[in-house]
């Protein structure tokens, strides 16, 4: 409370969590997402796809593959 926020820890496995953050008011029986995220209803992505590979004597991997992808959502 003399934070004024929460904190918790916690033990999660190895992997990738989705979560979001969302506002619940008493008076209101659904969570609001608004004012963390906006109200924008597009957004865009900037990924790059590199594909390795590494030959059975090879000691290295080699880059055999690569692309760069832009996506809006």
């Amino acid at each position: 409370e003399v934070n004024r926020r929460y904190e918790g820890d916690i033990i999660l496995k190895q992997g990738i969590y989705d979560y979001e953050y969302v506002l619940k008011y008493p008076n209101n029986p659904l969570a609001d997402e608004v004012p963390f995220e906006g109200a924008q209803l597009t957004s865009e992505n900037f990924y790059t796809i590199l594909i390795y590979f590494r030959g059975p004597t090879d000691r290295t991997d080699r880059l055999i593959g690569y692309q760069p992808i832009n996506y809006i959502d």
